[in-house]
C-alpha cells in the first residue's frame, strides 16, 4: 500500500457534498432534445476513406457482419431515420454532410450529391425538427492526402470552398451549424497514432514527435482552428441567424494512482482546452461531447473491475460531466451564449444501462444549471445502432437496433427510446422514473449478470465478436460532487 496516497487524495479530491435523494429533473422550457448521426457512420453509397480502411481489414466487427458498407442506409432512406428521431420527441436533430461526397476530387464539385442533402435536409424541416448540420465529422477526403491534410495549409482554399457551397444550398435551412467534431480526437488518431484511416505507419519515435510544440498535432490543430475561424467570419456575411459551435470531445481524465498524475495533467493540457482556447471568440455556443470518466495508468486507459463500462469501454461517471461543465463555463461563459450537449449516450445492447445512464446525467447537467452554469440542450447519441469508426459494429449505441439480415435493414426500437421519449416531450424526469431506470441496473447487478463487452482488456483494440462482463456493482448514480471541482486539474 502507498503510503501517500490518502494525502495525495485529500490533497485532490476535496470533501463531497450529498445531493438529495429527492433530486428530479426539471428542466427549463426553452431546453432542447436532440439525436445525432454523422456521415461517415450512418450513410450507404459513400466511397470514403474509412471503407478503403475497412476492406483492407484495420476495422473491428466489420467482416463479420452482413453488408457492413452499406452502414445504416441513411443516404437512400434517411426516412427511417428521421421517423425513430420524431418518435423520440426531441426538437433537434445533428446529422452532416460528407465533404468527399461533395468534392470527389479537388475542384470536382458534386452538385447532384449536393441536391441529395437538400432533399434530405427539406425532410428534416418539413417534419418540424430544427437542424444541427456538422461539416466535419472524422472523414476527410482521400486526395487531400496527397498535400498531408490538416497539417498542411494547402487545405484552406479546398475547405472554404466545401464550406461556403454547404452554406449556398443549405444555409437557409441550418438553425445551428458545428463546423468539426471532436478535432483533437481525428488530429491524434489519424495523423500522431495511424490508427484511423488512411492508416500512416507511424513509429514509436514519430508518434511522440507528433505530439511535441512542433509536431503534426499542433500543426492540424492550429489549421483547424484557423478554418473555423475563417468559417464564423464568412457566416457572418450571410446574415445567418444560425448558432455557430464546435463538438468538442471532453473526458474526465483521473489518475489510478498518485504515480499517474502527470501523465494526466499531460493528457489535460492536450485535450480539454487546446482547440477550445483556438476558436472562442468565433462561438456562439460551445459544443461539448462526453462520455465518461478515464482512468489514466501510464500514458493510457485502464479497465477496472470495480467500475462501470460501456460496451465500447467507457467508464461510466455522469459527475466527471458536471464537473467538466462548471470548469468549462468558468472558462468560456465570457465569450459563449451557452454549452450544448453535442454528444452523450452509451453503447449497451442490453438497453439495461441507458435509461439510467441517460438520467443520471441529465441529473449531472440539471445540478450544474442550477449552479449556475448555461446549458442549452442535450443530443443524445444515437438514434440506430451505426459503424462506430475503427470498432465497427460491435458497439450498440443506439435507441434502436437495427437488422441487417432483413431487406430495408429495419430498426427495431429498444425500451430506452421510450424512455427517451418520455423524457424529451416533458423536460422532467420524476424520483419514481429514476428508481424504474436504475432497478434495471440494479436486478441485473443482484443477479451478476453479464453483458457484451467490446473492449479488449488493454483499453485499448476492439474486439470483433464481443466478450462477457459482469455488470459492476458500483452505484454509479450522480449522488454527490466536490466543492470544488471547478478547480480540480485546471
Amino acid at each position: 500500500m502507498n503510503l501517500f496516497a490518502p494525502l495525495v487524495a485529500a490533497f485532490f479530491w476535496p470533501a463531497r457534498t450529498e445531493v438529495s435523494d429527492n433530486l428530479v429533473v426539471d428542466l427549463p422550457e426553452d431546453f432542447f432534445f436532440g439525436l445525432a448521426t454523422a456521415p461517415a457512420q450512418a450513410e450507404d453509397h459513400l466511397k470514403d476513406q474509412w471503407l478503403d480502411f475497412a476492406r483492407a481489414g484495420h476495422v473491428h466487427a466489420w467482416k463479420n457482419v452482413p453488408r457492413p458498407g452499406d452502414r445504416s442506409l441513411f443516404w437512400t432512406d434517411p426516412k427511417a431515420e428521421i421517423d425513430l428521431v420524431l418518435k423520440a420527441k426531441v426538437q433537434v436533430f445533428r446529422m452532416g454532410v460528407d465533404w468527399a461526397r461533395l468534392y470527389p476530387a479537388p475542384r470536382q464539385f458534386n452538385e447532384t450529391a449536393m441536391e441529395r442533402y437538400v432533399e434530405i435536409v427539406k425532410m428534416v424541416k418539413a417534419s418540424g425538427l430544427k437542424l444541427m448540420l456538422t461539416l466535419f465529422h472524422h472523414s476527410i477526403p482521400g486526395w487531400t492526402n496527397d498535400f498531408g491534410g490538416w497539417t498542411s495549409k494547402d487545405i484552406f482554399p479546398h475547405f472554404s470552398a466545401f464550406s461556403m457551397n454547404v452554406v449556398a444550398y443549405l444555409g437557409d435551412m441550418i438553425d445551428y451549424w458545428v463546423t468539426f467534431n471532436e478535432p483533437h480526437a481525428f488530429v491524434t488518431f489519424t495523423y500522431c497514432t495511424g490508427m484511423w484511416p488512411p492508416g500512416f505507419n507511424v513509429s514509436v519515435p514519430a508518434e511522440l514527435a507528433c505530439l511535441l510544440p512542433g509536431g503534426k498535432f499542433n500543426a492540424a490543430l492550429s489549421n483547424i482552428g484557423q478554418a473555423h475561424n475563417t468559417f464564423a467570419q464568412y457566416l457572418k456575411t450571410t446574415n445567418s441567424s444560425a448558432k455557430l459551435g464546435i463538438a468538442h470531445n471532453i473526458g474526465y481524465y483521473v489518475p489510478n494512482s498518485p504515480q499517474d498524475l502527470p501523465a494526466v495533467k499531460i493528457i489535460d493540457a492536450q485535450t480539454k482546452f487546446s482547440f477550445p482556447d483556438l476558436v472562442q471568440d468565433h462561438l456562439d455556443f460551445m459544443g461539448l461531447n462526453y462520455y465518461s470518466r478515464e482512468i489514466i495508468s501510464g500514458a493510457a486507459p485502464v479497465i477496472t473491475l470495480d467500475w462501470e463500462y460501456s460496451e465500447s469501454g467507457r467508464c461510466v461517471d455522469p459527475e466527471g460531466l458536471y464537473i467538466l461543465l462548471k470548469q468549462f463555463w468558468k472558462r468560456y461563459s465570457g465569450n459563449v451564449e451557452s454549452i450544448i450537449m453535442t454528444e452523450n449516450g452509451i453503447a449497451d445492447a442490453t438497453d439495461i444501462l441507458r435509461p439510467s445512464y441517460i438520467a443520471e446525467h441529465l441529473i449531472a447537467i440539471q445540478q450544474a444549471i442550477k449552479e449556475g452554469v448555461k446549458v442549452a440542450g442535450y443530443v443524445h447519441w444515437t438514434t440506430s445502432d451505426n459503424w462506430e469508426w475503427a470498432d465497427g459494429y460491435c458497439p450498440k449505441f443506439g435507441l434502436a437496433a437495427v437488422n441487417r439480415t432483413a431487406p430495408g435493414m429495419p430498426r427495431v426500437p429498444r425500451p430506452s427510446l421510450q424512455h427517451y421519449a418520455d423524457i424529451a416531450e416533458t423536460r422532467k424526469i420524476s424520483q419514481q422514473q429514476r428508481d424504474q431506470y436504475w432497478k434495471l441496473v440494479a436486478d441485473a447487478q443482484s443477479k451478476n449478470a453479464t453483458r457484451p463487452f467490446c473492449r479488449s482488456s488493454d483499453g485499448i483494440d476492439g474486439l470483433d465478436e464481443p466478450v462477457q462482463r459482469p455488470f459492476s456493482q458500483r452505484d454509479w448514480r450522480f449522488k454527490a460532487v466536490h466543492e470544488d471541482a471547478a478547480s480540480l486539474f485546471v
